[in-house]
């Protein structure tokens, strides 16, 4: 049983490190986009957190969170051990909400197959 543990863990932390690949290429030429990507699951909870870095992370802290009335995130040094945004990440709780906060300032979510985040 061990062993099965270990291995889904090993397969989500794949997954993490691929999408967040994907996420750091995608942010080389990021002018205009908030990308983001899912972190991975803590206690069985899918989506629970959500990861933003590279101008992204600049986007959300200093256009967006002000809009949604909240203080500005801070921007944490980004500490995994593979695939680092060099000036750091931040990691937004709960994504549906954060989906629907989005959503009540005009700024809807792109079709989920565009998402970074889809799996």
């Amino acid at each position: 049983m061990k062993n099965q543990n270990n291995s889904a863990a090993d397969a989500a932390y794949k997954q993490y490190f691929k999408t967040k690949q994907i996420a750091k290429i995608m942010e080389e030429d990021n002018n205009s986009k908030l990308i983001i990507f899912p972190s991975v699951e803590t206690k069985g909870e899918k989506d629970e957190w959500l990861k933003i870095g590279g101008n992204s992370a600049l986007f959300y802290k200093y256009l967006i969170a002000p809009r949604l009335g909240k203080k500005p995130p801070t921007i944490r040094p980004d500490t995994d051990l593979k695939h680092r945004f060099k000036d750091g990440i931040i990691s937004v709780h709960w994504k549906n909400t954060f989906l629907n906060n989005l959503s009540k300032i005009g700024l809807p979510p792109p079709p989920r197959q565009k998402w970074v985040a889809s799996r």
